[in-house]
């Protein structure tokens, strides 16, 4: 049988892109039609992460909806703009200064209202600087609470707009709040809302040492794993490097558990081509997933499934070599 994915492409890593180094970017300014064009030509995506910001071109519905109508294509998450502010320094959600919080709840409320207006039905919650730097620095129970009641707050607000959150072990913060997957859904489970769920970004588990095929599925687990975003490190930086450039066996694990437990959600190339086209790093993110996929149903769902519950270590390693390997004499 085989197995749909549905993929996305999130509009911010197709502009210029900049880095402490030289934060103008290296490339030139890419407009949001233009960005929607190009991607349109890459048949296997069919939806765009947006990036909400009360300014600039991901502002206004109305626009927005026209340009993804005019190249046929969806919405398929939008993200807050709760990282990318000298307001935030300090926190979003879980900031000490109660005018902080309101005001991230505010923009957070005003991104479910276009999430709405473009036909999206997630909105992503990356809260970066919701964490700390120095040991004393923080109250770490009252921060706990502090975001619990804001996103119990935001998730009320619409129940109808599933609220995503996105962990990450650290930057910009050295220490971040939502860290990990397991914290995470510690925090769902408080905040006790059947519409807010977890974004998986592969590269920040990858970031944090951990394995991401057992991340996708422990959220699962909990009925609670919503979005997808795929990309690639070296494991010490969340390089946001083209999918499956440097982890390929990890990679064939996690599509083999995405077919496992039939996730039917978004995955959306979250990538950071600072000098690469971006479009052609965008499709060959794509091209890399679909490969890895068309693999795992090569080789066969269920012959995979009986070698991992025999714990059969050589007999997988056996598999992927003389099937990755078929023209050479290390397939033999």
């Amino acid at each position: 049988m085989g197995f749909d994915l549905k993929f996305s492409i999130i509009t911010a890593s197709l502009g210029n892109l900049g880095d402490r180094f030289l934060p103008s970017g290296y490339k030139k300014l890419v407009s949001l039609e233009e960005k929607l064009r190009n991607i349109s030509r890459i048949r296997e995506i069919t939806g765009i992460e947006l990036c909400y910001g009360p300014e600039g071109e991901e502002s206004e519905a109305g626009k927005v909806m026209d340009l993804l109508n005019t190249f046929d294509l969806r919405a398929s998450v939008v993200n807050a703009p709760l990282s990318s502010s000298k307001e935030w320094k300090l926190g979003t959600f879980s900031a000490v200064d109660a005018k902080t919080r309101q005001d991230a709840i505010d923009v957070t409320k005003k991104t479910i209202d276009f999430a709405e207006g473009v036909g999206a039905e997630m909105v992503n919650l990356w809260q970066g600087q919701d964490g700390f730097d120095y040991c004393f620095q923080t109250d770490y129970s009252r921060q706990w609470e502090y975001m619990i009641e804001g996103v119990r707050e935001c998730a009320d607000y619409n129940p109808n707009i599933r609220i995503c959150l996105e962990f990450k072990p650290r930057e910009p913060r050295n220490r971040a709040l939502l860290n990990t997957a397991a914290t995470t859904l510690l925090m769902i489970q408080e905040i006790d809302r059947d519409n807010v769920g977890v974004t998986v970004d592969n590269g920040h588990v990858l970031q944090h040492g951990e394995n991401m095929a057992q991340v996708a599925a422990l959220c699962d687990r909990y009925g609670k794993l919503f979005n997808l975003h795929l990309n690639d490190n070296y494991a010490a930086w969340d390089d946001d490097m083209i999918v499956g450039s440097v982890h390929l066996v990890e990679y064939l694990e996690l599509l083999y558990v995405l077919r496992k437990i039939n996730y039917d959600g978004w995955c959306s190339i979250d990538i950071f081509p600072f000098r690469e086209d971006a479009f052609r790093a965008t499709e060959e993110s794509v091209k890399f997933v679909l490969g890895y996929s068309n693999w795992v149903e090569r080789v066969g769902f269920e012959y995979l499934t009986d070698l991992v519950r025999n714990g059969s270590v050589t007999d997988i390693l056996k598999l992927i070599r003389t099937t990755l390997f078929t023209n050479s004499a290390c397939a033999e």
